[in-house]
């Protein structure tokens, strides 16, 4: 019905979905997976943009990388606060 290859689907890919007259003796899996996270070359660094609710510790967890990296690399200060629309790099 959908050309599925691999039991796989690729972003912004359309699926049809069967009414559910003909989901009564169907079963669907689905597989939920972490988005891949892109390590940024050394040429280009990542550059995150702080969003409301953000913090140091979240972010640094979010890119995999340490709290200490995050505040030596954007020189911030030890309170550990970001501003709204901040502009971090990220190492």
């Amino acid at each position: 019905m959908n050309h599925i290859h691999r039991n796989r689907i690729r972003p912004g890919q359309t699926l049809k979905i069967p009414s559910s007259a003909n989901l009564k003796n169907s079963r669907i899996y689905v597989k939920q997976t972490k988005p891949a996270k892109r390590k940024p070359s050394k040429l280009e660094p990542l550059i995150y943009v702080v969003r409301k609710g953000d913090t140091l510790s979240r972010i640094a967890r979010t890119h995999d990388v340490s709290v200490n990296s995050l505040v030596k690399k954007n020189r911030l200060s030890n309170n550990g606060k970001v501003l709204y629309g901040q502009r971090l790099v990220i190492d």
